[in-house]
Parts: C-alpha cells; sequence; structure tokens
C-alpha cells in the first residue's frame, strides 16, 4: 500500500502485537489488524532532532547525509511507544566527507579531488593523523569529527593537482569515482563552486593568502607546510608513517585548499533485537510479536561501523530481514 505510512503500533492486552494504524492518501486513519510487525524504515538519518540528541553533531550544519532521504526515524519511536528498548543510539556510519555547498554534489571530481590521502590539516593549522585513512572511511570519518570546529582541511598544490587530473586518484569516492579516474572536470568545478560562492573551497598563489582564506594563522600553517614538505623529500613521514607513495609536496602556486566536514551514511541503531531479531524490552524480554530489521535494529555495531567488510549494512539488511521474516511465520503459526 504505498502512500499509506504507518503511524502507530497496537498491542493486545496480552502485551502482543496486534496490528498497526496508517493513514491513506486522502488522510483517513485506518486500522490493520497483524499478528506480526516488521520494522523497517532506514533509520533517522534525516531527523534533526534525533542526530543532535543522540550524536551531538548538528544535521546539514557540520554532518551530511549520503544518499539518505526521508529517513526520520518512524519505525524507531513508534517501536519505543510500544516498549521497545533503546540501543546503539548515536552510532553513525561516519565518512571523511567533503567540501559542501553550492556548486558541489556528491560523485563530483571536486569531492573526489577532497578524499585523496596528501595533506590534512585541521582548525589549527596542523597535521593530525595518517592521511591514508582516507582508505578506510570510518576512520577517516572519526578522525575528522574530532577535531575543533568538526571540520578539517585537505592542501594541495597546482602539481598534485595536475597529478590527479592526469595520472588519476589514488583513492576511490566509493562508488561514485572509481580509484585511477582522472579528474578531468576538477578545474570546471572548482571555478563553478568559487563562482556560486562556496566558503569551503580556497584557492591562492602564496601559502599566506591561502592561510588568510582560511582564516588560519599563516606562520602556522607555513611551518606545517615545510615540515610536511622536508617529509616528502625524505620520502619518511616521521610524524605518522604514512605510505611515502602518498607524501606530495605542497610547493607550486597555485595553492587549493577544500574544508570538509564529516558526512554520514546512515545511523547504526535504534532497537534492541536478539538473534531472531524480536525487539526487546527494557528487561531484554520480548514484546511479541514484533521485529526489527536494518538500520533500525541495533547490535552489530559498537561505536563505528566496520570497513574490513564492506556492505555489512546491506548484507545485515538482507539478511536480518530474512530472519525476521521466517521468525514471524514460526510465530504466527503457533
Amino acid at each position: 500500500m504505498l502512500a499509506t505510512p504507518v503511524k502507530e503500533i497496537l498491542k493486545d492486552e496480552r502485551n502482543r502485537v496486534a496490528g498497526v494504524v496508517v493513514r491513506d492518501k486522502e488522510g483517513k486513519s485506518i486500522k490493520v489488524d497483524a499478528r506480526a510487525v516488521i520494522v523497517a524504515t532506514g533509520g533517522y538519518a534525516n531527523d534533526k532532532e534525533m542526530i543532535i540528541k543522540y550524536s551531538g553533531f548538528d544535521l546539514e550544519v557540520n554532518l551530511f547525509p549520503a544518499g539518505n532521504v526521508n529517513k526520520t526515524g518512524d519505525g524507531i519511536k513508534m517501536a519505543w511507544a510500544v516498549g521497545a528498548a533503546p540501543e546503539g543510539m548515536g552510532v553513525l556510519q561516519l565518512t571523511g566527507g567533503s567540501p559542501v555547498g553550492q556548486g558541489i554534489k556528491q560523485g563530483e571530481h571536486l569531492a573526489a579531488a577532497s578524499s585523496q590521502p596528501y595533506l590534512w590539516i585541521n582548525q589549527e593549522g596542523v597535521r593530525f593523523c595518517d592521511e591514508s585513512i582516507a582508505y578506510n572511511f570510518p576512520f577517516a570519518g572519526n578522525a575528522v569529527s574530532r577535531q575543533k570546529g568538526g571540520y578539517v582541511f585537505r592542501v594541495f598544490d597546482e602539481n598534485t593537482k595536475r597529478y590527479m587530473v592526469e595520472k588519476g586518484i589514488d583513492v576511490a569516492l566509493g562508488i561514485f569515482v572509481p580509484a585511477a579516474t582522472k579528474l578531468v572536470k576538477l578545474d570546471a568545478e572548482i571555478k563553478e563552486a568559487l563562482k556560486k560562492g562556496n566558503k569551503n573551497v580556497f584557492v591562492a598563489h602564496s601559502l599566506e593568502e591561502l592561510a588568510g582564506k582560511m582564516g588560519l594563522n599563516p606562520g602556522v600553517l607555513k611551518s606545517t607546510v615545510d615540515e610536511y614538505n622536508k617529509l616528502c623529500e625524505k620520502k619518511h613521514d616521521d610524524l605518522y608513517a604514512k605510505d611515502p607513495k602518498f607524501l606530495q609536496p605542497v610547493k607550486t602556486t597555485k595553492f587549493y585548499a577544500f574544508r570538509c566536514y564529516p558526512s554520514f551514511l546512515g545511523t547504526l541503531g535504534g532497537i534492541k533485537i536478539n538473534h531472531r531479531t524480536e525487539v526487546l524490552n527494557r528487561e531484554d524480554e520480548v514484546i511479541p510479536g514484533l521485529y526489527a530489521v536494518g538500520l533500525d535494529a541495533a547490535g552489530m555495531y559498537g561505536d563505528s561501523y566496520d570497513l574490513i567488510v564492506p556492505g555489512s549494512t546491506l548484507g545485515f539488511a538482507v539478511n536480518s530481514g530474512r530472519i525476521a521474516g521466517e521468525n514471524a511465520l514460526r510465530y504466527m503459526g503457533k
């Protein structure tokens, strides 16, 4: 039944699920009897109040959802309303992020350039990590989110830009821009972002000018860049032991910087379940007939998404749905 959202989960006098209340296209509430209900609404990635309450981020201000629309935690809230225990709230599938605002879209070459493991600095103007964590986007997302202001800068020069355009990028931007893609649109996208007044893209003819545009202390930026260039010259990262192949010096005008806020692919918790995907209350007792799956269910992750098994949220969605369906059928057959 399309365009017929569920508004409430119902229980009977024995505390078992009895159905749902839905609202049809005309706005009329309809009671639907059901012995089993499976909550599969995809989490709460687009619910500003839930995000700030449980993660501390301000949605669309210092955290940006990627590939998520209309995920407002409806199923989680309805399950809580009938006694489901919350679990894993605030756990996000964070990524290292990219510049946001005018002239930038997910999958464009500018965003791909910002994901490369070259020179990353924080709001203080200093390095803070081995930038090759770009390969493991949850690591990158965690590192970025913990910096002052919740953002970082990705800095490179004209030579590195030419490398990305002519040789191709080292790190893929997910499935959107594969590794080794030549960023032939990068110049045009940078110009377009500047033309539209994007406040997260900076271009300058000197490091001093770049620092001014970024709001950094010019002396600190120069010191950071000088130190980084020495590491590049000797092909050894004394600070973080980054793979030497990613040590790209910052020497040749023009100079570029992108301010990057973390983005995320989804929320990773909400409703406590058992191994049968049955929803549990705060006493770890099963709520008969109620199941939760996918990003509405908690328990798959600790504090971070695990990229050792890429696609695990997809795999969990498929298999938790299968497990819930099988167990709901068994339950209804009693």
